[in-house]
């Protein structure tokens, strides 16, 4: 879910606390599963699919 493997990232980038090192391999996984996401996204107008309008 997006929770999981997306949103988890961007948690770790907000916090002031974290290392150079983590917010790094956080914006490279973010990264990762957006261009992973990215087919999809282009196959489907809408990311829940096309009935979610």
């Amino acid at each position: 879910t997006f929770e999981r493997e997306l949103f988890s990232f961007v948690r770790v980038l907000e916090r002031r606390g974290e290392t150079e090192l983590r917010k790094k391999v956080a914006r490279d996984q973010i990264r990762e599963q957006l261009v992973q996401l990215s087919p999809v996204l282009a196959k489907n107008k809408f990311l829940m699919g096309d009935d979610f309008t």
